[in-house]
């Protein structure tokens, strides 16, 4: 089964239960627990314990093609969080902080690599995986401006990676040009914001915090540059009063 069609649900069981959205969270969750067993199969397939080697990167790719980079991520973060080993590195320790899952222990518990894989293998696997993703040379917060009170009207936008399904993460896909909506001023209680897709011209829109912030001009690339300049002259061409013959 390919769990890649189903979204990582991004909340709480209590606020799923609250909102109802308990079979979606339930289908997010079954994913989570059964990432978890593939990440043990994996691990116990790749690992020749005669030569003590472990094929790392056949394991991360095939769990990244069944379960996609969010998934994962979200699994193997949980396990080092859970995990009392000492043979986690400082990195991957840290890498895990940093990355969201929901608060519920009771749940988190469910689909934690518990101490039947070696968390030296389990460390080895996350580097692995992590060196995979960032191979994907996507955009993050360190590629936008640092004031993120800014408005968005007007400004390449780059939407957080986790928001684009696995087939379409590239950072093509992460640029967004901002036309409107409430969700371009912060201090407005309206969060969507309008706009398309700088690669294909998709008209279609996200909400505020769907956004790792305004894309630095320095970091533009000329494809993009390109598009831009495309759609200032057709708006100008498309100006009332402008004749076309």
């Amino acid at each position: 089964m390919n769990y890649k069609n189903i979204a990582v649900y991004p909340y709480s069981h209590t606020e799923a239960k609250r909102s109802g959205a308990l079979s979606l969270w339930q289908k997010s969750h079954d994913a989570n627990i059964a990432c978890r067993q593939a990440v043990i199969s994996a691990v116990k397939e790749q690992y020749d314990h005669e030569k003590s080697h472990f094929n790392t990167e056949a394991a991360a790719s095939q769990l990244v093609d069944t379960f996609g980079y969010d998934r994962l991520h979200l699994v193997l973060a949980n396990s080092i969080k859970q995990s009392e080993g000492g043979r986690i590195s400082a990195e991957n320790k840290e890498w895990a902080k940093k990355l969201w899952m929901p608060q519920e222990k009771e749940y988190a518990r469910q689909y934690a690599i518990d101490d039947r894989v070696n968390p030296g293998l389990v460390d080895m696997l996350t580097s692995q995986v992590r060196k995979m993703y960032a191979g994907l040379g996507l955009y993050d917060r360190s590629h936008c401006d640092l004031d993120i009170l800014q408005e968005y009207e007007n400004k390449v936008l780059v939407l957080m990676a986790e928001v684009l399904k696995e087939e379409s993460k590239t950072p093509e896909n992460q640029l967004f040009l901002a036309e409107g909506g409430f969700g371009c001023n912060d201090n407005s209680q309206g969060r969507k914001v309008f706009g398309k897709f700088l690669s294909d011209g998709e008209k279609t829109h996200f909400y505020r915090e769907d956004f790792a912030g305004i894309l630095r001009e320095d970091l533009l690339p000329d494809w993009a540059v390109n598009k831009i300049a495309q759609t200032e002259s057709s708006d100008e061409v498309q100006e009332p009063g402008i004749s076309m013959t």
